[in-house]
């Protein structure tokens, strides 16, 4: 089990990024949390195995078809236990 805090950079703010990195953290088996910053980057806190974490970094990568990803910067974060589930913070 890994944490890691993904900051994506990039046209990621207007372009359903948040809605895209939802539904592959679904289909990842991931939890945390996406979240738009004032900066026009989105935050992703991400917990799972190693591998589900490596897939769905590579899909955060892409991207939706509406936007474009230039970058990704990820630090590993303690795991936190009390973490159940995925969600979108508005």
């Amino acid at each position: 089990m890994k944490r890691l805090r993904i900051i994506v950079s990039g046209i990621v703010q207007g372009v359903n990024y948040r809605f895209f990195t939802y539904h592959a953290a679904i289909e990842n088996n991931i939890k945390g949390f996406v979240r738009n910053l004032v900066d026009g980057t989105v935050e992703v806190d991400a917990q799972g195995s190693d591998i589900d974490l490596k897939v769905f970094v590579n899909r955060l990568r892409q991207g939706p078809g509406s936007g474009y990803v230039s970058g990704l910067e990820i630090n590993e974060l303690q795991v936190d236990k009390n973490i159940k589930k995925f969600e979108i913070k508005f």
